[in-house]
């Protein structure tokens, strides 16, 4: 199953065109910054539901392979778009504080 990774891209495209939407200080970044959030959280869950086959089909390999490992990067990966969707608000607010 590699939809996880499908959600993440999509959670990336949707995040850098929020971003080049915000530095024009267009406010339909708000929609784009909204769906990546949504991608982000449809990406843990389709990791979770990975480990969730594993631990189903009995892979104890799988697990003992991957799972140690797994947090760090996706800790890393939501911190990181997480701070980016707070920039792309902040470009935003900016906007409107100015007019």
């Amino acid at each position: 199953m590699i939809v996880w990774i499908l959600f993440g891209a999509l959670s990336v495209i949707s995040l850098v065109i929020a971003l080049s939407l915000a530095s024009k200080r267009n406010s339909k970044a708000y929609h784009l910054s909204f769906a990546s959030l949504v991608f982000i959280s449809l990406t843990l869950l389709m990791e979770y539901k990975l480990v969730a086959d594993w631990v189903i089909n009995g892979d104890a390999s799988a697990i003992i392979d991957v799972v140690p490992y797994m947090f760090t990067p996706l800790l890393i990966y939501v911190i990181i778009m997480v701070i980016l969707n707070l920039l792309v608000l902040y470009l935003v607010r900016k906007k409107r504080d100015v007019i």
